[in-house]
């Protein structure tokens, strides 16, 4: 099989218009991919390369010109794609001699045809030389393909989805987590790659028709050893308090403050030092489910403390954030750990300063800890019917919900996508939260999939 070299116009992802260079009315005289250049903050640049060939036509010049211009609009059409965020993309492809059936593809930003010194001497013949200049993204990208996952209740390694739950850890006596991981070299190509996440609710299940408004999304990403990550502390394992069992919540049990009127609560949770030796240096959304409450005006406030429970650590904090009673599931900022310089540290404790203006009663569920960046979709629909996925769609940049082939653009996501890492020597997990608004119970269950494109510099 000879190589592969030419553009792509995408309508969709799965409808294309393909010029294939080596096979058209074209003559290819040269063309080098180029290794992009780095920064100064390590990331790269883009890359730009040109393409000489001939246009060759055994009819007419005029085919010769329209061929030319087809080629120009086409890089007229990346530039537009840029400048307004829509629009069909287009990407420059190349498959080498050996990859059967598999086209590797780099984005195109914008480019510009234009004549080769003494072009016009060969006009008469119906040809025309030509250098195709172009700027493209700094990485090839390859065919999706679909991981593989395992998950806390299923541990089968299986494409086609696992099953995770809005909490880790006990519910009615039955075990549950928020997670499904990637297995070790799972991911291939080069660099980090944005993940294309696909949620369903499970067939016949309460969460058809239960609210779904808001999908929290964070990745281990790099952290070495996923598996001993804490993620979560349940309400009534903090020290020096005794739980109230509830077989609904996660752990079956709660946390039960009771303020007898403006009155201030502290409570603590050690955080293991295999946990803060792993996420050392790095930022930590914090996020608190409530089972219940009821009162006066309720406001929480984090922060670290050292083992011993009253020294404080020098760490970045959010401020104190009030707690909505009609909300079950509750931001309540991030806080970044400090950095000891080395991959060890001792265990921490979390603390949370509860503070109440009149008499309220709040039962405390669990604390969930996401790692890193926390991508969020908001679901304009506020539920997710039988058939249809939420689908965060890292490699195009958007998010939707799906039904059928039919892309329903009522999903926005914010924060940045989340990426996986080509990593020979560890397993990643994606962790979940799954929020309805008064309506965010640990018995929620959903189906998710993974999916990605490998991403490397070279072809």
């Amino acid at each position: 099989m000879a190589h592969r070299l030419g553009f792509r116009r995408y309508i969709s992802e799965t409808e294309w218009i393909e010029i294939n260079l080596l096979a058209w009315r074209t003559n290819v005289q040269s063309y080098t991919p180029q290794a992009p250049t780095l920064k100064q903050d390590g990331s790269y640049n883009d890359v730009t390369e040109t393409i000489e060939l001939t246009f060759i036509s055994t009819s007419s010049t005029l085919e010769v010109q329209t061929d030319v211009n087809a080629i120009q609009r086409w890089m007229a059409l990346a530039a537009e794609r840029q400048a307004r965020g829509t629009g069909d993309r287009i990407f420059i492809i190349i498959s080498l001699d050996g990859e059967t059936d598999y086209v590797w593809r780099s984005e195109i930003l914008g480019g510009a045809v234009n004549l080769a010194d003494g072009a016009l001497q060969t006009w008469g013949q119906r040809k025309l030389i030509n250098r195709i200049t172009f700027t493209r993204r700094y990485f090839w990208e390859g065919g999706e393909f679909e991981i593989p996952l395992s998950s806390q209740t299923q541990s089968a390694i299986v494409t086609g989805g696992r099953l995770v739950q809005n909490r880790r850890g006990i519910a009615n006596g039955v075990m549950g987590g928020n997670w499904v991981e990637i297995g070790v070299s799972q991911i291939g190509g080069v660099l980090p790659t944005p993940a294309k996440i696909m949620i369903a609710a499970t067939t016949g299940s309460n969460e058809a028709q239960d609210p779904l408004r808001d999908i929290y999304i964070a990745s281990s990403g790099a952290v070495r050893y996923p598996t001993s990550l804490t993620t979560v502390l349940e309400g009534e394992d903090a020290l020096s308090s005794t739980g109230t069992v509830r077989g609904a919540s996660s752990g079956d049990a709660t946390l039960d403050l009771n303020f007898s009127g403006a009155q201030s609560i502290s409570k603590q949770w050690i955080i293991p030092y295999q946990t803060t030796s792993l996420i050392a240096g790095r930022t930590v959304r914090l996020f608190t489910r409530h089972a219940f409450i009821q009162g006066g005006a309720l406001f929480m406030n984090a922060s670290l403390k050292a083992n011993d429970g009253t020294a404080g650590v020098a760490a970045s904090y959010d401020s104190e954030v009030r707690v909505l009673a009609t909300e079950q599931l509750q931001d309540i900022g991030a806080i970044t750990f400090p950095s000891s310089g080395s991959n060890s540290m001792d265990a921490l404790r979390l603390q949370i300063d509860f503070r109440s203006t009149a008499t309220a009663l709040i039962e405390l569920d669990y604390i969930m800890m996401l790692v890193g960046n926390v991508r969020t979709l908001y679901n304009l629909k506020q539920v997710l019917a039988p058939g249809r996925f939420i689908v965060d769609d890292g490699p195009r940049g958007i998010s939707y919900q799906l039904y059928s082939t039919l892309e329903d653009m009522t999903v926005q996501g914010k924060g940045q996508p989340i990426m996986l890492y080509p990593d020979q020597y560890f397993s990643q997990r994606l962790f979940f939260l799954f929020n309805g608004g008064a309506d965010a119970l640990p018995r929620k269950e959903y189906k998710v999939r993974v999916l990605y494109r490998p991403r490397r510099l070279t072809v």
